[in-house]
């Protein structure tokens, strides 16, 4: 045994000084000839970080600085210089849609039957392949949608037509959302001119509005959505923390599978850090109305760009509290376009579930079906009622089925199915896919001229 020790050190020796050697030549004097950085990589004059920074004579954790290459993030756009992808490199540069500022100029169309009664009008082109319209009163009055006239004169009924109104008023009463086209059937709602939406709200201030429409759809680009991750409470310290957390990440990573499934890239843009009261004041929820204060006070986005604009928040916070009996929320549905700062604008999740048996998975999926709702997808059935599912290729779970055993239901494992079991893998249908794709949050890319930056 002790012949084979020594035979080894021996060895070993032998090895260290051939590399010693190679990296210490003699000085050739001048500029080095073309394949001398080849023969010896760890030479000074070797300007090529292929060469200086190769670990044929020197351990990788003595390298110099530069040199040190940082694993890749799954969780990274490809189209995002500032980070490093582990995907194929970006050659389109994001071009569109235009992102119309928020508005506040309602006519008033007060009456004596309806003295808070407002007029929002806005026009629609024959290349709007689909568009949302966010309706929303700054004073957090209830508002209630009552009829929408189309460029062709046809009026719809607002508080009857596809359930809006139930809908809204069970998630946000203080805004109201219309995504369209919200199912293959309405289609014809995309008629191009002049349409008008009229709403009341409950008091005498004035509704402010945002349309925002979808880019013409491309063939062969990809569709991305990207979201902008919010620390609030003490599970993250910070935003550096937050995003270096394994068990975070695998839950992002998996609901990034589940909108693969979809068709849909998605991707953390940015990761930020609440203030330190709302910290305070918002690292435990106990209602609805709670977490919608808390999409409220999120950071602002201050720069303009499409892609920065169009992110949708994702508050995280430390726990829904017991008597809620939540692991998600969606501030509406659908959600707003290129809003935010507003109640109804973002999802909240918790932390809780994450270091509990696949609670990464778990919490992946719970901010999958968030962020489906967000994009404008209802609960395939309707129990508890906040409205049916309006797409034909998602089946409805009847109700005794669903009251006795709802993993029984033939839509159990439906990505949008109110409750969540972990026994199946999930899935989307068809119109599903069709119908996230039309909210402008998700978006394409498209060649620019050249010379143009990218974002």
């Amino acid at each position: 045994m002790d012949a084979w020790i020594l035979l080894c050190r021996r060895t070993c020796l032998l090895i260290f000084s051939l590399l010693l050697f190679a990296c210490a030549p003699d000085d050739p004097g001048g500029e080095p000839p073309a394949d001398f950085c080849t023969e010896h990589p760890c030479d000074a004059r070797c300007a090529d970080l292929t060469f200086r920074c190769s670990d044929a004579c020197a351990d990788p954790d003595d390298l110099p600085e530069e040199c040190i290459v940082p694993a890749c993030d799954r969780l990274c756009d490809p189209c995002d210089a500032s980070c490093d992808a582990c995907h194929d490199t970006c050659s389109e540069h994001y071009a569109g849609p235009p992102i119309p500022p928020a508005r506040c100029d309602a006519t008033s169309m007060a009456s004596e039957a309806h003295p808070h009664r407002w007029e929002i009008s806005f026009e629609t082109t024959a290349q709007d392949p689909s568009w949302v319209l966010s309706i929303w009163s700054d004073a957090q009055e209830q508002l209630v949608g009552v009829e929408w006239m189309l460029p062709s004169g046809r009026r719809l009924d607002l508080d009857r037509w596809a359930g809006v109104n139930a809908h809204q008023q069970n998630i946000s009463p203080a805004l109201m959302t219309l995504l369209t086209p919200m199912a293959p059937q309405h289609a014809d709602l995309l008629e191009p001119g002049v349409h008008r939406i009229t709403v009341d709200l409950e008091g005498g201030g004035q509704p402010c509005w945002q349309w925002t429409p979808q880019h013409p759809v491309q063939d062969a680009l990809p569709y991305r959505l990207r979201l902008r991750l919010v620390a609030v409470g003490t599970s993250f310290v910070d935003a550096a923390q937050m995003r270096s957390d394994p068990l975070l990440r695998k839950a992002l990573e998996y609901a990034q599978d589940q909108f693969a499934a979809a068709g849909i890239a998605l991707y953390v843009k940015e990761w930020a850090v609440a203030e330190a009261s709302v910290r305070d004041a918002y690292r435990e929820l106990s209602n609805p109305q709670q977490a919608r204060e808390l999409l409220a006070m999120l950071p602002a986005i201050e720069r303009t760009h499409p892609v920065d604009v169009l992110q949708v928040d994702v508050a995280v916070i430390d726990r829904f509290t017991l008597a809620s009996m939540l692991s998600g929320l969606v501030g509406s549905l659908p959600g707003p376009a290129a809003l935010h700062g507003q109640e109804s604008a973002g999802v909240v999740i918790s932390s809780s579930l994450l270091p509990h048996h696949r609670g990464d998975e778990q919490v992946g999926m719970i901010l999958t079906h968030e962020l489906g709702h967000y994009l404008g997808l209802r609960h395939t059935s309707s129990w508890p009622g906040f409205g049916p599912d309006l797409l034909a290729d998602t089946p409805e779970c009847p109700k005794a089925v669903y009251d006795q055993n709802s993993y029984d239901c033939p839509d159990a494992y439906n990505v949008m199915f109110p409750l969540l079991s972990m026994r199946e893998g999930h899935w989307w249908s068809e119109m599903q896919k069709a119908v996230m794709r039309a909210h402008p949050a998700v978006t394409q890319r498209t060649p620019t001229p050249a010379g143009s930056a990218s974002p």
